[in-house]
């Protein structure tokens, strides 16, 4: 079954009967891990060793693409879609992106590091697509690149081999995109350095304090309602794990 809500899942009508499935796809925003590690099933019985980046690949993950593109390729049985040499950046536009500036820029690195590596540069905005399209303009990346955000949900549908680098805004911090929402990619993270402090921050208080105080300071930090900004230290910082990124995956490949 594939769902586009809670509300779906008749969750809203009774909480004491929940509707129950095996196996479900669920496309929205969930603040949460959608997998488990094959160690925290109870009586399981394999044992999977971590890959480079000490990321490790549930199981189910493996079986939730396989089943997923068999899904939307109207087979009864296929195995992962196979890896393209193929960087995805995953583009936002309007609530927490960047600057004209920066993002020319980066989108420079990225053009000039998938030519270096002869890969593709695929910029994709994901607010207009549904959920089909989402999944097809990542499913055979070899690299994801983007500022956190519910956009990266989509990270979980790269092949289990791929890589992922989230940019963290400045003095804000969030695990939800570890290795691709928990699916077993290569994950990197680049926080940026380029200074802009909330106004209504006491001087010298550390920012954790003040996001956990205001919501208005939380939201700033994220960035929601501003463009955010590079300086060439981040942008070089960025140039390094994209390399990273990329031999690991291609290596897998």
């Amino acid at each position: 079954v594939v769902v586009g809500s809670v509300m779906d899942l008749g969750y809203a009508e009774s909480r004491a009967k929940p509707t129950c499935f095996r196996t479900a796809i669920y496309p929205a925003f969930l603040k949460s891990r959608y997998f488990v590690t094959d160690e925290e099933v109870p009586g399981a019985m394999v044992r999977q060793t971590p890959r480079k980046g000490g990321v490790k690949l549930p199981s189910d993950a493996v079986k939730m693409r396989r089943a997923l593109n068999g899904f939307l390729t109207d087979r009864k049985s296929a195995g992962e879609v196979e890896m393209a040499k193929r960087i995805v950046y995953f583009a936002r536009r309007g609530r927490r992106c960047f600057n004209a500036e920066t993002d020319e820029k980066l989108e420079g690195i990225l053009a000039n590091t998938a030519s270096k590596h002869g890969m593709e540069l695929s910029t994709v905005f994901f607010d207009k697509k549904t959920f089909k399209e989402q999944v097809e303009s990542v499913w055979d990346a070899t690299v994801g690149i983007g500022l956190h955000g519910a956009n990266l949900v989509n990270t979980m549908f790269m092949p289990s081999s791929a890589s992922l680098i989230e940019i963290m805004p400045y003095g804000f911090s969030h695990d939800m995109y570890v290795g691709g929402s928990g699916s077993g990619l290569y994950y990197l993270r680049h926080d940026i350095t380029e200074v802009e402090e909330y106004p209504g921050k006491k001087p010298g208080q550390p920012i954790k304090e003040c996001i956990r105080g205001s919501n208005e300071c939380k939201v700033f930090y994220r960035g929601d309602y501003r463009k955010l900004v590079m300086n060439g230290e981040d942008l070089k910082g960025i140039q390094t794990l994209l390399d990273d990124a990329a031999n690991v995956a291609l290596g897998a490949r």
